[in-house]
């Protein structure tokens, strides 16, 4: 007759305490399938406050919800002005955001409502934002100083977003609303040129970019300057796809897994949550 399993203050040493191993192990095995992390991202929002911006205003609040719809557990918002001297302190329209990530201590549920919170605070910051003006635009320098901001920060992603039309006008840049001559395609080729002798493209490998608001009433010289985009991006190592450069920010498909971005702030429902 076999002889009786032994109680667990019976069992050798060895036998209770790989029993205890194992059950940390399915335990953490467990936790993860729970909360296991989606690759996070960062966003920058690079905001165009010149006066030919202003009656387009109430669209760039429109994208920005439409960009607050797709932040998630872990990553970081940024907001900067296109403005001259973007190294300065003041280059960022308000403090980081970072979304808050859930934990064995933290339901996603209440974590979800801290990170609408955080979604609406950085709403309210944006929309007081968009009344100001700026009189330079250096998109070039604004863009070089994204480069060393978005060092700061680790994620899996890295998207900027310009919301612009993309006019630079700098003194030490280059001026795209020049009418004396007007700029054309020979013009654009020959600031990117200089772009590139004066070491001001930025290294930006890897970078999803977005604009919208890019708009001309002159033809020629909205080509030519959709074309120097194009080319200083694809110089700066970013990916800039044709569809994602345009007057309207057609879309922001940018969620951190399947299925875990909804339409709360396009919908206006913020409205909704307890302040």
């Amino acid at each position: 007759m076999s002889s009786p399993p032994l109680s667990a203050s019976r069992r050798p040493a060895h036998q209770v305490w790989l029993g205890l191993l194992l059950a940390i192990v399915l335990g953490a095995v467990s936790f993860q399938s729970v909360f296991a992390r989606s690759p996070n991202k960062i966003v920058l929002v690079a905001v165009d406050l010149s006066s030919s911006t202003k009656t387009h205003r109430a669209d760039y609040v429109k994208y920005f919800r439409m960009i607050l719809d797709a932040m998630g557990e872990r990553d970081v918002l940024l907001v900067t002005k296109i403005t001259k001297h973007p190294s300065a302190g003041e280059s960022l329209a308000f403090p980081s955001v970072t979304y808050t990530e859930s934990s064995v201590m933290t339901s996603r549920a209440k974590v979800k409502e801290m990170n609408l919170k955080r979604s609406l605070e950085a709403l309210k910051l944006f929309e007081a934002l968009l009344k100001d003006e700026v009189e330079e635009t250096p998109v070039i320098e604004v863009t070089q100083n994204s480069q060393r901001l978005l060092q700061q920060f680790k994620a899996d992603r890295t998207i900027i977003v310009y919301l612009s039309d993309m006019m630079e006008y700098s003194k030490s840049t280059a001026n795209f609303e020049s009418t004396k001559p007007p700029f054309s395609r020979k013009l654009a080729e020959a600031a990117l040129l200089k772009t590139k002798k004066e070491g001001r493209v930025a290294s930006l490998k890897g970078v999803r970019v977005y604009v919208a608001g890019a708009r001309d009433t002159d033809l020629e010289r909205k080509e030519a300057i959709r074309w120097f985009w194009a080319e200083y991006f694809r110089e700066a190592g970013a990916e800039l796809q044709p569809k994602d450069y345009g007057t309207d920010l057609v879309a922001f498909d940018e969620c951190n897994s399947a299925g875990s971005c909804g339409s709360f702030f396009r919908d206006g429902r913020e409205k909704k949550l307890v302040k």
